[in-house]
């Protein structure tokens, strides 16, 4: 008997019906016959598990009998029955495939086995397809089943691990549930789709079936008359879910012949009732086998009916485009118009598909240039898009198009694309022309300009503010006015947020916050297909919602953002929505990755082979990773570094890049190089090339390497953190960070005023939620402090500092805490203690000296930087005027001895 899976299947899997069979061939040698029916569709194994069974037979040394039965053996008995009948002796595997074609006599010997069998050592084995199961053949083998000399194996469809192991694909493979599902679980076609798409791509009528296959499909089509042929065929042409009518239209037969075909078809188990008046395919890949080898002038008249019948029937573009494709004629402008709808229905969300129908439309009509500009719109937003010709054939429509609604599409896309290629100058050039040419000559009456006007505003307007720069407020408000004429619900959620960004950064920061509520209400009840043209508008909204401090928001609607964007193909538009979460990662640490949607959407990004969108993940792990170090953490620095070598130098995605390499090796202690990767990144120690709400950020974090390196300059950060916050109205971060660099400042020379300020900065951050910056600040604050003898102060704010660390997964924090905590408490405040000069952190360095610790052990316990402990026993020995560590030791033990005597 042929095994007609072993062409297919090169990883066979384990299954419960293998054991089965094989269970009831070890009851044979010990002399039990039986019975079993083992049914399952096409494709299902039922070969593979006979073939299985007769090599273990074999193996075993018992006898066996197989045949199967065929279309054509009709009217005739099978001889393996009649041997079989004759022949059963010390023992007999009789194997029969394919009974459900058997004929009468045949099945009535296989009811008199079932009926005697059981006396005998023979174990039969009958295989069949239970849809095309005759009446009399499932009556005999319900009532061997019913008096309990039969025993039926249902073939299941392989679970997804199994389809794994078929396919030799990892289980976490990502082509992989797509492949089970569009298989349903049949082993036959989920190698021909594993085949056919590379492990890739989904079943659809262009994909080739593997010859193999096809040739086994084809020849169970075989012995079908002229009249199934035909049905079939149309069937096949028409894909999906067909009626009768249609059938009968697109073969060319009465409706009554067509029924009556029809119901032949569903008893072949070809066809398949799918609902009350609808029929499909038994699957995909018979459609697509049968479609394939289809005669080309058959094939061709066959559309043209298939696409009357469509059309009579109100059928959409999309349903109309795949026949016009086929069967288009030359000169028919209908079938063009259908085709560009079509094409525009699934522009974002299926770009090549659109792009396809829009080529075979400009095939057929070259005069209408226009299409040229909607042939490559999904392309221009993938990273391996031809970008070069997508920009110069937009540039061509829009010098050839007349019509306003396609210019304006075309400058829109086309400044897109010249905004991917690097050249956001003449990208916003691009943009601000169109906008001069539709706004008029009379700038009072501009917000009675078009529709597109307003798209356009929103476009330049959003490029600038992605690119680092800030758009105008009174544009924006502009093409409000003209959105509320010509109501747009997503380009309104775009204005909304870039009103919100302009207000942000002003005195008017109430209308900022009026302007994010609406636009946020309103995306949320925006589907994620309505926002698949603009996924900027997420990133948009994610960022006026970190400048407002709503952080939680942000996430949510940023991690939203990077699912859109991956559906839409525009992977580019990734980058500045990485950007945010990298910022985040800053303020709230490892609560952002630990968040299931922002690991949900990181793990999609990650799946794109794409420098930019590496580069930022990247970013964003040492963003996080720097919260998370108890020690020195070399992991958050390499991850930093990684990113800024995948992003461009000068662009502006690596600002953000390097500022969380100057984070991670601040937090190792290297305070230098700190220093020089800000000032750099900012073109000199103004940071004239940053963006105006990065500075007080980057001014503290400035203060508080100079403070470590007992700088000078620490002061002058101070105050031009100071100076930059205020610049920055209505903005509780900004002047958080301005609060915390003074505190660094006044740390050694006035601890409680640091105190109180630290105090100060950690509720300004806590009331906008970023809860790693908060602990941070309160860890910072508990020192000084404990200096000025304040122990209760500084021991609740080390408690508090703990439990934010715990909440948002900064272990760094939680446990410098914890060590200050269990670090020995200085005497009480005494005008004789020499040690009460020294701020809180001298104290600890005194006290660890003071039990011989090294310099490098110092620091690792205190988590800092070798150098910054030295800097420390420089302040010790001048303050305590003592020359060395060996007379430090000493002063720390009897400070020690008369601190318990006292």
């Amino acid at each position: 008997m042929v095994d007609v899976h072993e062409r297919y299947l090169q990883h066979p899997v384990s299954r419960p019906e293998r054991e089965l069979l094989f269970t009831a061939l070890d009851a044979l040698r010990e002399g039990r016959g039986g019975a079993i029916e083992l049914i399952g569709g096409p494709g299902s194994g039922k070969s593979t598990l006979l073939g299985e069974l007769t090599r273990r037979a074999a193996r075993l040394g018992i006898r066996r009998l197989g045949g199967r039965s065929t279309e054509g053996d009709r009217g005739l008995p099978l001889p393996a029955l009649e041997r079989a009948l004759t022949h059963v002796g010390d023992g007999l595997l009789l194997i029969l495939d394919d009974v459900h074609w058997a004929d009468r006599k045949t099945m009535a010997a296989i009811g008199e086995l079932i009926h005697w069998q059981l006396d005998r050592p023979l174990l039969l084995v009958l295989a069949h397809r239970p849809g095309q199961a005759p009446p009399d053949l499932r009556g005999i083998l319900a009532y061997g089943l019913r008096i309990g000399t039969l025993q039926r194996i249902r073939i299941g469809p392989l679970t997804l691990a199994q389809s794994a192991q078929l396919l030799g694909l990892p289980a976490d493979h990502p082509s992989l549930p797509d492949l089970h599902r569009e298989a349903e679980g049949n082993p036959l076609y989920l190698q021909a789709l594993g085949a056919a798409a590379g492990t890739a791509a989904h079943a659809d009528a262009t994909a080739p079936v593997p010859e193999a296959l096809a040739d086994l499909l084809l020849g169970e089509i075989a012995g079908l008359d002229a009249e199934e042929a035909s049905v079939l065929n149309a069937a096949a042409v028409l894909g999906g879910e067909v009626t009768v009518a249609a059938l009968a239209e697109v073969a060319e037969l009465s409706q009554t012949s067509a029924c009556a075909v029809t119901a032949r078809l569903v008893g072949r188990d070809l066809l398949r009732r799918s609902g009350p008046h609808t029929y499909r395919f038994r699957h995909p890949v018979l459609q697509r086998t049968i479609y394939q080898s289809l005669d080309a002038c058959w094939s061709f008249g066959a559309h043209r009916r298939a696409l009357t019948v469509l059309t009579a029937g109100g059928a959409s573009p999309t349903e109309r485009a795949r026949h016009i494709e086929v069967a288009i004629a030359s000169s028919d402008a209908k079938d063009i118009r259908t085709l560009v709808q079509a094409a525009e229905e699934h522009l974002w969300s299926e770009p090549a598909r659109a792009g396809h129908w829009l080529s075979t439309a400009l095939c057929r009509l070259s005069h209408s240039a226009h299409l040229v500009s909607i042939e490559r719109l999904g392309h221009a937003g993938r990273p391996d898009g031809d970008l070069a010709r997508a920009r110069d054939l937009l540039g061509a429509i829009i010098r050839a198009t007349s019509d306003t609604r396609l210019r304006a599409l075309a400058v829109r896309l086309c400044a897109q694309a010249e905004s991917y290629l690097g050249r956001p100058t003449e990208a916003s050039a691009l943009l601000s022309t169109s906008i001069a040419e539709l706004s008029g000559p009379d700038p009072a009456r501009a917000d009675q300009g078009p529709a597109e006007l307003a798209q356009l505003i929103a476009a330049r307007a959003a490029l600038e503010a992605l690119e680092g720069g800030m758009p105008a407020a009174e544009e924006i408000e502009l093409a409000l006015r003209i959105e509320r004429r010509h109501p747009d619900e997503l380009l309104r959620v775009g204005l909304l947020a870039l009103r919100g960004l302009c207000a942000a950064l002003t005195p008017d920061g109430e209308l900022g916050r009026a302007a994010i509520s609406a636009g946020a209400a309103s995306v949320d009840t925006l589907s994620d297909l309505e926002l698949l043209s603009n996924p900027e508008y997420l990133a948009l909204l994610g960022w006026a919602e970190i400048l407002l401090g709503r952080f939680h928001d942000a996430l949510r609607h940023l991690c939203r953002g990077v699912t859109v964007t991956i559906r839409s193909g525009r992977t580019r538009t990734l980058t500045p929505l990485l950007n945010a979460l990298c910022y985040l990662g800053l303020y709230l640490g490892p609560a952002v990755e630990a968040d299931p949607t922002a690991r949900e959407a990181l793990q999609l990004a990650e799946q794109l082979d794409f420098a930019e969108v590496r580069g930022m993940i990247l970013a964003l792990r040492s963003a996080t990773a720097s919260w998370g170090s108890t020690e020195r953490n070399d992991r958050a620095v390499w991850l930093a570094e990684q990113a800024v070598v995948a992003l461009q130098p000068g662009d502006a995605w690596a600002v953000s890049a390097t500022l969380c390499l100057a984070r991670a090796v601040a937090v190792n202690g290297d305070f230098q190089r700190c220093t020089l990767l800000i000032t750099n990144l900012g073109k000199g120690p103004r940071l004239p090339a940053l963006p105006s709400i990065l500075r007080p950020l980057c001014y503290e974090m400035l203060t508080a390497a100079a403070v470590a390196t007992a700088d000078p300059a620490a002061t002058t950060w101070a105050e031009r953190a100071t100076a930059a916050a205020a610049a920055l109205p209505d903005q509780p971060m900004q002047h958080g960070y301005a609060t915390a660099a003074r505190a660094h400042v006044l740390a050694e020379r006035d601890p409680a005023a640091a105190a109180e300020l630290y105090r100060s900065a950690a509720l300004l951050f806590g009331g906008v939620g970023m809860t790693a910056v908060q602990a941070w600040t309160l860890l910072l604050g508990s020192a000084p402090a404990a200096a000025t003898g304040a122990h209760q102060d500084a021991a609740a704010m080390l408690v508090m500092a703990k439990d934010l660390a715990r909440r948002c997964g900064a272990s760094r924090v939680y446990v410098a805490a914890q060590l200050r905590e269990q670090a020995p408490a200085p005497a009480a405040a005494d005008a004789d203690d020499p040690l009460t000069v020294l701020t809180g952190r001298e104290y600890e360095v005194a006290a660890l000296v003071g039990v011989g610790k090294k310099t490098r052990e110092i620091a690792r316990e205190l988590n800092l930087s070798p150098r910054t402990v030295d800097v420390h026993l420089s302040r010790i020995f001048r303050k305590l005027a003592v020359g060395n560590r060996a007379a430090l030791a000493r002063l720390m033990t009897l400070a020690e001895t008369a601190g318990r005597a006292s």
